[in-house]
């Protein structure tokens, strides 16, 4: 357990989060297990939390375990992040932002630095001003004063590799980074991308003379990979895995290079698609079934419109071809009235509008249309419940479910990395929201 990020109950709250707060500012993550942005933000708070030193406490607490504190702070949705300082709540966000945003708002009430703790941020400025020799000696120098951070020994590894020092580098990486160590990896997958060294100019002049020379075309993106040019590798292995699904070697250096782009990403949604696509160019897309990424927030966030919405991208246009109906909705319990209209095989909807003559009303509050949103309950269900009434022409109701379609994640994106076995069909009610994207990676 980290003396600067440490889980929270309500009975420790006072202890760990109020008395402390007197003197240096907490953080208190709101998070929950099913909350795929909570697995985003929180390992990175912690990473901050280790980096920062105390200059701020990370208190995380779980909204499932601890539902009074969170209904204290007037939490409504997680991950969310509250601060308080000196007895008072000074700062709050909500959702997962990229780590620019958060060291921004992390650095608007952190403690100052201590005297000289600093240099890995000169360091920094030094390598944006191409000033390598400098910014080495400053990560040196940080590095005798703070031996433990293993950050700052990464960050000197970087400036090797720049500095073409590659030997120095792999001495440096030899160790053992428990505190960080997917960047390890990825800074040695890098190390091991600059073997591919060679004269990219004879190799592009080679290319040029045979374009069909694969194996040139592959020496190529390995000397543009040695050399960092990720964008120009990159260009050169997706038209070589797209002509040969097959050819190993191409898919492993095509996943090695998309490691290096999204580990240099700042944006999560970003850097974990390319690592994504590393993971399946090697091991092919994931088995089973996806994370479940809503939950009753989600849900009870998602407007009537909305959901609409999804039923209108939802549909089998074909299936749909020669439908025509109009369906009232009307939802009492909030005062929402909508008009849908299904035509020219595209399902419409206007806002707080009844159409004179419909096809068919439905009734229902939409508390309970929240069960069907979110797959506990069908519209059968409530009709026999009582909680739901049609009146008129149910044919359209059956329509409409009839051409609805779920839709699938395992499309193969690069050729061979679908799994041999299809997703078998989904069984769940059509009407049921799908799950919101997953920026995180999964």
């Amino acid at each position: 357990m980290s003396q600067f990020a440490f889980d929270v109950s309500i009975e420790e709250f006072e202890a760990k989060v109020l008395v402390p707060s007197e003197t240096v500012p907490v953080v208190v993550d709101f998070w929950a297990p099913w909350c795929e942005p909570c697995k985003v933000l929180k390992p990175m708070l912690e990473k901050l939390a280790e980096e920062y030193g105390g200059r701020f406490l990370l208190a995380k607490i779980n909204s499932d375990e601890n539902p009074e504190i969170a209904q204290h702070f007037g939490v409504r949705s997680i991950p969310t992040v509250k601060v308080l300082f000196k007895g008072e709540l000074v700062d709050e966000l909500t959702g997962a932002l990229p780590e620019g945003q958060i060291r921004a708002f992390l650095d608007k009430f952190a403690l100052p630095p201590q005297p000289g703790s600093n240099l890995r941020e000169e360091a920094a400025a030094l390598v944006t001003e191409g000033k390598l020799e400098e910014a080495l000696a400053k990560l040196v120098e940080a590095s005798k004063a703070k031996p433990e951070d293993q950050a700052i020994q990464l960050d000197a590894v970087v400036v090797l590799l720049q500095l073409g020092r590659n030997d120095e580098a792999g001495q440096l990486l030899g160790g053992d980074y428990v505190q960080e160590p997917e960047r390890a990896n990825a800074l040695r997958a890098r190390l091991a991308l600059t073997a591919g060294a060679a004269d990219t100019a004879e190799l592009e002049a080679k290319l040029a003379a045979n374009p069909d020379n694969h194996a040139v075309r592959l020496d190529l993106s390995r000397a543009y990979a040695a050399q960092g040019k990720y964008r120009e590798a990159t260009e050169i292995l997706n038209k070589l895995v797209y002509a040969e699904p097959d050819n190993v070697a191409a898919k492993d250096l095509l996943a090695d290079v998309f490691e290096q782009i999204g580990y240099q990403k700042e944006s999560p949604s970003v850097r974990n698609s390319f690592l994504a696509a590393a993971y399946e160019l090697r091991h092919g897309m994931p088995a089973g079934a996806s994370p479940k990424g809503s939950g009753p927030d989600v849900i009870r966030g998602m407007s009537t419109e909305l959901w609409l919405n999804f039923l209108a991208i939802s549909m089998d246009s074909k299936k749909a071809d020669g439908m025509k109906f109009v369906i009232n909705l009307v939802t009492p319990d909030n005062g929402e009235k909508f008009v849908v209209e299904m035509s020219n095989s595209a399902l419409t909807n206007i806002k707080g509008h009844q159409a004179a003559k419909p096809d068919l009303t439905i009734t229902l509050n939409r508390a309970d249309l929240n069960s069907v949103m979110g797959g506990t309950s069908t519209f059968d269900d409530l009709l026999k419940a009582g909680k739901a009434k049609f009146d008129g022409d149910r044919k359209p109701f059956d329509q409409l479910r009839s051409i609805l379609t779920r839709f699938t994640p395992d499309f193969e994106l690069i050729p061979g990395t679908k799994a041999p076995k299809a997703a078998a069909p989904s069984k769940k009610d059509p009407f049921e929201a799908h799950e919101p994207a997953d920026t995180s990676g999964g």
